[in-house]
């Protein structure tokens, strides 16, 4: 059953795949929340990110102006039609450094880590966001970076009144405004950061987060007593 889910989901992002871009060019934020959420990566030359559910690759063009030519882009999406959108502009572009799967997130395993996670406009069309986070938190380095930009519900007395509206699009595309991603991304990421945006009949957020590694956190100076100290090591105990 959760197979045959899937498949209807994939299809009908396949239907979407031809009209996205003109969709998104007619939505005035969607640059400017890309081009943010890519600065809150702090990628360099030659750094290898993830775009999870990378759609028709809209990514793509503000990723490489960080990570040029030696750096690498894993793009993946469950649906078929949107990839041949982003392998398209690949082409176009003279962009031979991005490697496209086809598959669902949760079950997604890679075996090199990548430096970087980006999720833009995708986290509410997982059937199961927490597996994805989980999944995609396992391929990122110590201390990489991890940025989600989504929709999501409306607060307050604004968000009673226009969410059952504003919700409609979402559920005919079988997304879930209803989750919270930035909560699960605390259970494996730490300086997790959420920062919210209202529109007139949307409310949208980028939050971002760190993987780093508990031992890394123990080998750190620390200051007691006014004065700098060095952890123990293995030989002081």
């Amino acid at each position: 059953m959760q197979d045959k889910t899937k498949e209807k989901h994939s299809r009908t992002w396949d239907r979407w795949a031809k009209a996205w871009d003109l969709m998104l060019s007619l939505v005035g934020y969607d640059i400017a929340f890309r081009e943010e959420a890519v600065e809150r990566l702090q990628l360099k030359k030659g750094d290898t990110v993830l775009d999870l559910a990378c759609g028709t690759g809209l990514n793509f063009e503000y990723l490489q102006r960080k990570i040029g030519k030696e750096g690498r882009i894993i793009a993946l999406d469950y649906s078929q039609e949107m990839l041949q959108k982003a392998k398209e502009k690949a082409e176009k572009n003279g962009w031979d450094n991005i490697r496209f799967t086809k598959t669902d997130v949760s079950g997604f395993e890679r075996d090199k880590q990548v430096d970087a996670v980006l999720c833009t406009w995708s986290m509410v069309s997982f059937q199961d966001h927490e597996k994805a986070l989980e999944n995609s938190v396992k391929t990122l380095k110590n201390n990489g970076k991890y940025v989600i930009v989504d929709f999501q519900l409306m607060d307050g007395l604004k968000g009673r009144i226009l969410n059952p509206i504003y919700t409609l699009p979402f559920k005919a595309t079988h997304q879930h405004l209803d989750i919270k991603p930035w909560k699960t991304m605390e259970k494996y990421l730490k300086n997790v950061v959420k920062e919210d945006f209202s529109g007139w009949f949307a409310s949208y957020y980028i939050a971002s987060g760190a993987k780093t590694d508990l031992r890394s956190i123990c080998q750190r100076p620390y200051v007691y007593m006014g004065k700098e100290k060095q952890p123990a090591t293995r030989g002081d105990l």
